[in-house]
C-alpha cells in the first residue's frame, strides 16, 4: 500500500518532536559531559556496574530510600573484585581510540566520577549518580513526552511495520 501526502502528516509531526528532542539532548550531553565520547564512555562504566545493581535490588528484601541505596552501593563497588571494567573493553566496545578512552578516563577519575577497585577495574563513586541528574530527568521527560504524542497521533494503527517512508 503506497501512502498519499496527506497521511504521512502524523508521522511527520512524530519526526520534527523527535528531532527536537534529540537536539535538546544532544546540548545536555554537551553541557554536562563535554563530548559525546566522555558520555559515551561514562555510560558504558555505569551500564556495567547497573547491571548488579538491578540484581541486587531485586534479590533485597527491605526498602530503602534509592538515593541512599544506589549511593551506598557505588561505595561498596571499589571492594568487589569483578565488578567494572577495563579500558580496553571501553575502548572495544565504544570504538573510541584507547588513547582517547585513557585521557577521558583520567578527567573523570580527577573529578572523582569514577574510581578504580582493588582489581584496577573501572568503576562509577557515588558522585556519578548526581553527574547524571539532569541528564536522567530530561530523558524520562522526553520519552514520556514523545510517547505521548505516539499514542495521540495514533501512529501504531496508522502504519503498519512494513511502511516505507
Amino acid at each position: 500500500m503506497t501512502l498519499t501526502t496527506k497521511e504521512t502528516i502524523p508521522y511527520l509531526k512524530w519526526v520534527t518532536e523527535v528531532v527536537e528532542e534529540r537536539i535538546i539532548e544532544d546540548s545536555i550531553i554537551r553541557k554536562e559531559f563535554g563530548s559525546k565520547d566522555e558520555f559515551i564512555i561514562f555510560s558504558i562504566i555505569m551500564v556495567r556496574v547497573l547491571r548488579f545493581l538491578r540484581t541486587q535490588i531485586e534479590n533485597d528484601d527491605k526498602e530503602y530510600n534509592l538515593g541512599f541505596y544506589i549511593k551506598k552501593f557505588y561505595e561498596q563497588q571499589k571492594f568487589e573484585k569483578h565488578t567494572g571494567v577495563t579500558m580496553r573493553g571501553i575502548a572495544r566496545e565504544s570504538g573510541i581510540p584507547r588513547t582517547t578512552v585513557s585521557r577521558i578516563i583520567d578527567k573523570l577519575i580527577a573529578q572523582k566520577i569514577i574510581h578504580k577497585n582493588i582489581n584496577q577495574l573501572i568503576i562509577p563513586t557515588a558522585k556519578a549518580r548526581d553527574k547524571l541528574n539532569v541528564y536522567r530527568r530530561y530523558l524520562f521527560t522526553s520519552n514520556k513526552r514523545l510517547y505521548d504524542i505516539f499514542e495521540m497521533l495514533d501512529l501504531k494503527k496508522l502504519y503498519s511495520d512494513e511502511e516505507r517512508f
